[in-house]
């Protein structure tokens, strides 16, 4: 970091500071909400959370989370309405911005840059400056005092904030447009700010149409780069690197570089690659005209094709394509998330099953869980975890948190009942027992299955029961000897009952059967 860069950055914090402590709050609010769904911002948008004191929920919901990334892959992801950013106490957010390395606080004027260039974007008006001259422009902007600075004009109002989930519909509309205006126009135009999208899609269609990929570059207000990729060409591109085309190249660059000459700047034409040929530092008002003329020199050279203007027609794949495309597969919420949730709206010690005095975790159990899963449940607990953290340190954290409270245990066995179930080979050995009196047990009722798993075999699924690791754990010996002696007494009075229907049936027969040695009167 230059000592110019350092300086400004104190700068910004001074400024940033005579506001008051409910500005403070209301401008940080609104650069955390434009950046939610920014994949790019999660790092930065985590870090200033714990600095600054911010936890994050869904709207209309009452958990938080201590990082975006916690609330993003619990809920985040699925929020409809997004999710809302909290100072846990505006009191002492301006000690947390003094208390900050003047490196840790470059993050907040790149935060303010990014979702003030979004927004910009999005309604249509001037992008904020970069790097230094942002800050100096920044600093001054939070003094509402406008200034020069050396010979740049810093009058920059941020644009009125909008939802985040309104700018992104209005990008994708936005970059819909462009793409459209490029395949109509031969050639596209782009700021620094322009999607990726839009370029690619660009690109793919000059493929498509074998014509070259033609650019303007915005270099700021008064230049441009307008550039010819011959790549999307195939193998024309020869028929464009010919000596007669060249020399076409040099007259029609020719009057576009004296302008932009007379006016100081330092424009040029000359060939980067073998299929690559750029116009340096055109002016801008002339840039257009000169991506104009390379359309229509390509289209005087390359051979003739069906249509002859850049009016874009859609392929045999997007007229295939249904005009209305089929609504997503609903998501299907994991039982463990529903549980997480279930004990944060009805209460935990309220909803929380007893736990049998012999119940303890499986020797397994770290490899029974995922990482997502293990930083959902500490981070309903209260604690900062990302599943991006080493599995083996959400262990160690929840091992803690579990010798230190004795509810945790029974929580973590509510959310994850069915991850830490018990198997049928494993039931028969923790409950000393038979195959053949697990199966009779579990006939009667006497254990019920939480639900079923399956594995394939021999090219056919099978399905097994699992327990409940609370209900087996919970059964003592004198039970399992009760059941036993139950179906012995079962046993005895069945053959009892046999016994006696037999001795009956042999009295009956030897009734009916005539005495040995003679015939009845």
């Amino acid at each position: 970091m230059t000592p110019e860069t350092e300086t400004l950055l104190k700068r910004c914090r001074t400024a940033l500071l005579e506001r008051s402590d409910e500005e403070l709050d209301t401008l940080l609010q609104r650069w955390f909400e434009g950046m939610i769904g920014e994949e790019s911002m999660e790092e930065v948008l985590d870090d200033l959370c714990l600095l600054l004191g911010y936890r994050v929920r869904s709207w209309g919901q009452q958990t938080s989370y201590a990082t975006y990334t916690a609330w993003w892959e619990v809920e985040g992801y699925c929020a409809e309405e997004g999710g809302e950013f909290l100072c846990t106490d505006v009191v002492l957010l301006r000690h947390h911005l003094l208390d900050m390395s003047i490196k840790q606080f470059a993050l907040v004027p790149d935060l303010a840059r990014r979702a003030l260039s979004m927004t910009a974007y999005d309604q249509g008006e001037p992008l904020p400056p970069t790097g230094y001259i942002f800050l100096y422009a920044f600093a001054e902007w939070l003094h509402d005092v406008m200034r020069e600075f050396g010979d740049v004009h810093m009058q920059y109002k941020p644009p009125k904030q909008v939802n985040s989930k309104a700018q992104k519909r209005q990008r994708r509309e936005r970059a819909k447009d462009l793409i459209a205006q490029a395949r109509q126009q031969g050639y596209v135009v782009v700021y620094p700010d322009t999607m990726e999208a839009v370029k690619s899609a660009f690109r793919h269609w000059c493929k498509v149409e074998v014509r070259p990929y033609i650019c303007v570059e915005a270099r700021g207000a008064q230049v441009a780069k307008v550039f010819a990729d011959m790549k999307t060409l195939g193998t024309l591109w020869v028929v464009m690197t010919t000596p007669q085309i060249q020399d076409r190249l040099v007259a029609l660059a020719t009057p576009y570089i004296s302008r932009a000459q007379e006016q100081q700047q330092q424009a040029r034409l000359h060939w980067e690659t073998q299929w690559l040929v750029i116009f340096e530092e055109i002016l801008m008002e002339d840039a257009e005209q000169v991506a104009r003329d390379l359309v229509a020199l390509s289209l005087d050279v390359l051979p003739a094709r069906e249509h002859q203007t850049f009016q874009w027609q859609p392929s045999p794949r997007e007229v295939a394509k249904p005009k209305h495309k089929p609504l997503p597969e609903p998501v299907i919420e994991p039982e463990w998330m529903a549980a997480i949730g279930r004990l944060r709206t009805q209460g935990n010690e309220q909803s929380l099953q007893p736990l049998p005095e012999a119940l303890v975790l499986p020797d397994d159990w770290p490899s029974l869980l995922t990482s997502p899963q293990l930083a959902a449940f500490l981070t309903f607990l209260g604690l900062s975890a990302s599943a991006r953290d080493l599995k083996a340190g959400l262990v160690e954290r929840l091992q803690k948190k579990m010798e230190a409270d004795q509810t945790v245990m029974a929580q973590l066995f509510e959310v994850f009942a069915s991850e830490l179930a018990v198997p049928p080979w494993e039931l028969e050995e923790l409950l000393k027992c038979t195959t053949t009196e697990r199966k009779r047990w579990v006939e009667e009722g006497k254990i019920p299955v939480l639900n079923h798993r399956s594995f394939r075999k021999h090219g056919s699924e099978h399905d097994y029961p699992v327990f409940d690791r609370r209900v087996v754990l919970g059964i003592s010996r004198e039970e399992l000897e009760g059941w036993r002696a139950e179906h012995q007494a079962r046993i005895r009075e069945r053959r009892r009952a046999g016994a006696q229907a037999a001795a009956a049936s042999r009295k009956a027969k030897s009734q009916e059967i005539t005495p040995a040695g003679g015939q009845a009167d």
